[in-house]
């Protein structure tokens, strides 16, 4: 059986399979004619120009993340939000309001990290990265305390989301989404309660005392360390995952059906 040296599986990495080897195989032919310090140098600069996209996006959602917290727990302190409320509305249309707000503000905790993840990691013109760029305007209205507002967003997210489970174009990119957003949600909660037993009492997700109107959390800067850190590392996983699947579900596919095009050709 062929062994994929270390070399192409880290550029495979990065990039197709195929490509990978095109690369390589380039590489390794001009290095003939030069030294081996070339080649390294050749191919560090290769590994650079194929991923620079992955860290600079993900902090790029991280960013987002961030600035998304920040509006959230805003929110939260606002003496309007729903969030507050310790018991959802008795009446349907204020239940079903207060539903599509919790069903918004969960769907943004995804939202705001994968939709600039996604458009720096794949470019705006892959299907899943313009999912989310509807999604995530349909969202955004959620932070403006209007409820109205957020049970329209919502009907018209399900219904975008159930457009595209009926489509053949969009129905794995919609997959991959739900996936994506399932994993962010399960990396925060679990990351944010393994640290919390860890680094008890350090360990305080917000400014949760000050919204409720008790007496203020003191800054900790181990705090603030510790709960960016988690954060980080519950995201990370999560843009492994969907890097993952975007490579299964999106990109194979279009590998396969070009391979069986060739192979047509040929026969």
């Amino acid at each position: 059986m062929h062994k994929t040296p270390p070399t192409e599986w880290l550029l495979a990495r990065l990039a197709s399979r195929d490509r990978a080897a095109a690369i390589l195989g380039d590489l390794t032919e001009m290095a003939a004619t030069r030294s081996r310090l070339w080649f390294w140098t050749a191919y560090a600069r290769t590994l650079i120009t194929l991923g620079w996209r992955t860290p600079v996006a993900f902090f790029a959602g991280l960013a987002g993340f961030f600035t998304m917290m920040y509006f959230l727990s805003a929110w939260v302190r606002n003496p309007g939000a729903s969030v507050t409320a310790h018991q959802p509305p008795a009446n349907i249309p204020a239940k079903l309001a207060f539903l599509a707000t919790m069903f918004l503000v969960s769907f943004s905790l995804s939202l705001w990290f994968a939709a600039p993840f996604t458009i720096l990691r794949f470019g705006y013109r892959d299907r899943m990265t313009q999912l989310y760029g509807v999604f995530f305007l349909l969202a955004a209205p959620v932070f403006f305390h209007s409820s109205p507002v957020s049970l329209v967003c919502t009907l018209l997210t399900l219904a975008v989301i159930f457009a595209a489970l009926f489509s053949k174009s969009w129905r794995r990119p919609v997959v991959v989404i739900a996936t994506m957003s399932v994993a962010v949600v399960f990396c925060l909660t679990t990351c944010s309660d393994l640290s919390s037993k860890i680094y008890h009492p350090h360990f305080h997700l917000t400014a949760g005392p000050v919204a409720m109107g008790a007496s203020p959390v003191p800054f900790n800067p181990v705090n603030w360390f510790i709960v960016r850190l988690t954060f980080g590392v519950a995201l990370l996983i999560a843009a492994v995952v969907c890097s993952l699947l975007h490579r299964w579900m999106l990109e194979r596919p279009k590998e396969v059906g070009r391979a069986a095009l060739a192979g047509g050709k040929h026969a």
